[in-house]
């Protein structure tokens, strides 16, 4: 059975591959590879994790206090 790389897996769960690679890898998830099954897992939570962390925002007060130690050029 082949085995995709972690960037494979990667470019899979952002949606970045072609129409026949996910077809091929959704195949191979179909195989009950639990190997690859905990590789997605990984990759779904940690751009899950990304997608919400860029929706963050620091406190005003935090970017205040953050600029007053900048050094004026």
């Amino acid at each position: 059975m082949k085995h995709f790389s972690l960037t494979e897996w990667a470019d899979f769960v952002r949606g970045v591959v072609t129409a026949e690679q996910k077809t091929s890898m959704q195949e191979h998830l179909g195989r009950d590879c639990a190997r690859c099954k905990k590789t997605v897992e990984m990759w779904t939570s940690l751009v899950e994790f990304s997608r919400h962390e860029a929706l963050n925002e620091p406190p005003a007060s935090a970017l205040r206090v953050a600029e007053s130690f900048l050094i004026p050029l």
